[in-house]
């Protein structure tokens, strides 16, 4: 029999005012002349199997749509969180 167990590793980092001005510059730089559909095909957006679960229990609707619509929220987004954060999924199996 197969086991597996998850391990979720992580870390915060906090940022500065200029380091939040980058990462917004590089996200416009990013998505400059994309479409919602293109940064999904071409793999820039990726939504999580948890993504997807968090996006059915808290809206209702077609899918795709939701999609589309926090795609155009990041491409309007000017504002970064205080943290950066890290994360790294490792699974054991035995």
């Amino acid at each position: 029999m197969l086991s597996v167990r998850l391990c979720l590793l992580g870390l915060k980092i906090d940022l500065n005012d200029e380091q939040k001005e980058v990462i917004i510059i590089a996200k416009d730089d990013t998505l400059l002349g994309k479409d919602r559909v293109e940064l999904i095909n071409q793999g820039i957006v990726k939504f999580t199997r948890h993504s997807v679960e968090r996006l059915i229990q808290r809206f209702k609707g077609n899918l795709s749509d939701l999609y589309l619509l926090v795609i155009e929220m990041i491409q309007k987004s000017t504002v970064v969180d205080d943290k950066a954060e890290w994360r790294q999924m490792k699974y054991y199996l035995k």
